[in-house]
């Protein structure tokens, strides 16, 4: 059985935040045949690979399973690659809403929890 691919429209719906898993599962399936991505052309150059490093996070069950679904059922795609595409789809929203990129942070982030905020209230 061959799996399905999914298109361009269908991922752009998968990036939304607030997307559930049901939704996820249902954006997934091939509606738009006619939107199925075209196989890359072997005569054209390859992009240089960006460097890359791991970064663990924690995820909602049904969202990993949901993306393991999409991995399986569509042709090429990995994990990785569906996460890495929704986190710049994401930046991308973030920055235009910040009107124009962040900038650069102060400091690297201390790992963990982030610590509460001791207010005079609490204290």
């Amino acid at each position: 059985m061959e799996r399905p691919i999914v298109t361009s429209v269908q991922l752009k719906r998968l990036n939304t935040a607030e997307v559930t898993g049901v939704a996820l599962a249902q954006a997934a399936k091939p509606t738009e045949p006619h939107l199925r991505s075209v196989p890359a052309d072997p005569a054209m150059p390859r992009r240089r690979r960006a460097r890359k490093t791991r970064l663990t996070v924690y995820l909602s069950v049904d969202v990993i399973d949901t993306l393991r679904n999409i991995a399986y059922w569509t042709k090429g795609a990995t994990l990785a690659g569906l996460v890495e595409e929704a986190l710049r789809d994401s930046i991308a929203a973030r920055e235009r809403a910040n009107g124009g990129p962040f900038m650069r942070r102060l400091q690297e982030l201390k790992g963990g929890r982030p610590r509460r905020r001791m207010d005079a209230s609490t204290a």
